[in-house]
């Protein structure tokens, strides 16, 4: 097997935040729509300069949104 990237190497600079947020989430019962949901569209919104930031649950849900958007705004048909 050729080894493309090492995830676990990655994830574990960040340990023991990510099992932190991760246990926050669970506890509180609120997978979608819920308090950290809005943190992170707040947070990375300002990050990437955008007043608006909407959180999907995968790659296809935001390609979904971003041809809709094109479509509304007539850029596309």
């Amino acid at each position: 097997m050729i080894k493309f990237t090492d995830l676990k190497a990655i994830n574990d600079r960040y340990e023991p935040a990510i099992s932190n947020a991760i246990e926050q989430v669970k506890n509180s019962g609120w997978y979608l729509f819920g308090p950290q949901v809005e943190a992170f569209e707040k947070e990375f919104g300002e990050y990437i300069g955008t007043p608006h930031c909407i959180g999907v649950g995968n790659g296809l849900d935001a390609l979904r949104l971003i041809i809709r958007g094109y479509m509304e705004m007539g850029v596309m048909s």
